[in-house]
């Protein structure tokens, strides 16, 4: 049964996250560094040896794409799909610039339909931060088309957005309840995969929860960015700034 704490629906369109995601390409990856480290345990995690044929789901600018193909060498092929034409162009700059570029196709796709693969075709599935945009009642289906294509005894490694433990669970609180009262164009929201995934019988199933701190200048700049929509939800707004306090 699925944790009583259901993630907000994504109110973003389709259309209005890739738009974001198109402009925000060139910068992405920069502004983006707390992804880093939870990128690398999702790689270890994989288990990719040399050979393998790797998927990246959401590769974005190619950060995780292009790390697995130095691990697969030049007998094994990583493909990288998005929906965001702009970061397949950063990924296939990224991929050329440190020469791995032969070893990976980039293709655009949408993940909620069957994927451009032949059934168990991959030794490993990896995706980042690709859940947090797929809409609650969405996720079954988006799983089972990853899990389609990947053989049997596969590593399918998933990082997402997740609710927060600890310290961190007070922002995160706070994030759920303004992401239901405002528009949140990047469409990102905490979700909680493991029931999710309990649903296709999978072997071996953990989950590691990752922190990251984020620096309190960092997080002021993250929450200004909702500044607008906080004066129609004054309650929220002191909330936020209760805890900034």
């Amino acid at each position: 049964m699925v944790r009583k704490i259901m993630s907000p629906r994504v109110t973003a369109s389709k259309e209005e996250i890739i738009a974001f995601y198109d402009q925000s390409a060139p910068v992405y990856a920069a502004v983006s560094f707390w992804e880093k480290k939870a990128q690398e345990i999702a790689i270890t995690k994989a288990g990719i040896e040399e050979s393998y044929k790797v998927l990246d789901v959401g590769c974005g600018p190619g950060a995780v794409t292009t790390k697995v193909a130095e691990i697969v060498g030049s007998s094994g092929k990583v493909y990288g799909l998005d929906l965001s034409e702009k970061m397949l162009e950063e990924a296939k700059r990224k991929a050329q610039s440190i020469g791995v570029q032969d070893r990976i196709e980039f293709r655009k796709a949408d993940i909620h339909e069957k994927l451009p693969f032949e059934d168990d075709f991959f030794d490993a599935v990896i995706s980042t931060y690709v859940f947090d945009l797929v809409d609650t009642p969405h996720i079954s289906k988006v799983l089972s088309n990853m899990i389609r294509v990947l053989k049997p005894g596969g590593k399918l490694v998933l990082v997402n957005w997740t609710f927060g433990d600890g310290p961190h669970k007070k922002y995160s609180d706070v994030f759920i309840e303004l992401y239901k009262e405002i528009k949140v164009d990047f469409g990102c929201r905490p979700v909680y995969l493991l029931p999710y995934m309990k649903e296709f019988n999978l072997k071996n199933l953990g989950r590691e929860y990752i922190s990251y701190e984020m620096p309190p200048q960092i997080r002021q700049a993250f929450f200004a960015t909702f500044e607008e929509g906080l004066k129609r939800a004054p309650k929220i707004a002191k909330k936020l700034a209760d805890l900034q306090t």
